[in-house]
């Protein structure tokens, strides 16, 4: 999924902000609306993420950072490495597709109780594993407990993602 170019271009944003890769911080190079010249810039959201304002345009840092240093603004997604989505240092951000992104997700559990990647089946009594790539569900297999029906998903997730990451790179 490519994502669409804000309007604001990259050398507007060279004119307005600076960046540090080593710690993630945005700055202000010139003073715009109440911001003055070496003020951080950007807030962090409800979401985690933060945001940047400029020109009347609401844009993630962590996509301002990438245009920054690379001198674009990235194709597809920005995933954080870590998980922190306030983190906004170089090393901690990789360019990966949306598919990639979802699998990168912290597990959580789900609304209904169970586990990701998880299903009870009346039927056999027993917990169905599954996965979904590319659009595209497959069955990893049938459980006696949640628990191993997760890690059997968990496993195929890691799988999954290392492999979507190396296409992207070499595709």
């Amino acid at each position: 999924m490519l994502i669409p170019k804000p309007k604001v271009t990259v050398e507007r944003l060279r004119e307005a902000l600076s960046y540090d890769p080593a710690t993630g911080r945005l700055e202000w190079k010139v003073r715009i609306s109440c911001h003055n010249p070496g003020e951080h810039a950007g807030c962090v959201k409800m979401d985690g993420y933060v945001y940047v304002n400029l020109d009347k345009n609401r844009m993630f840092g962590h996509r301002i950072a990438w245009a920054l240093h690379y001198g674009r603004w990235p194709d597809h997604q920005l995933d954080h490495i870590n998980g922190v989505r306030s983190d906004n240092k170089l090393a901690n951000l990789r360019e990966v597709t949306n598919s990639v992104n979802q699998h990168n997700r912290r597990d959580m559990v789900r609304k209904n109780g169970s586990l990701k990647g998880t299903s009870f089946s009346k039927k056999l009594g027993q917990w169905n594993a599954s996965i979904v790539i590319d659009s595209k569900r497959f069955h990893l297999g049938t459980f006696a407990s949640e628990e191993e029906a997760h890690a059997i998903y968990a496993e195929a997730k890691a799988g999954a993602a290392k492999l979507k990451e190396c296409n992207l790179q070499y595709s």
